[in-house]
């Protein structure tokens, strides 16, 4: 009995960093405030280009954002 709840405390610790660090981080575009999975900027020429806005930009559009 003792060791079935060892077992199963070790293994809820060893999960839950997985689980938070997987929904911590999101990435917001500056120029339409919405939120996305993954950057939504391309580069071309040089320049990051916004992909819903089609606007050229020195540095990427998007900032991560802890949740």
């Amino acid at each position: 009995m003792k060791h079935g709840i060892l077992a199963f405390v070790v293994a809820a610790f060893l999960a839950a960093p997985v689980g938070f660090a997987a929904s911590a981080k999101k990435m917001v575009c500056t120029e339409t405030g919405k939120e996305v999975k993954s950057c939504c900027c391309t580069v071309k020429d040089g320049k990051f280009v916004c992909k819903m806005t089609n606007k050229a930009f020195e540095k990427c559009c998007c900032e991560s954002k802890n949740r």
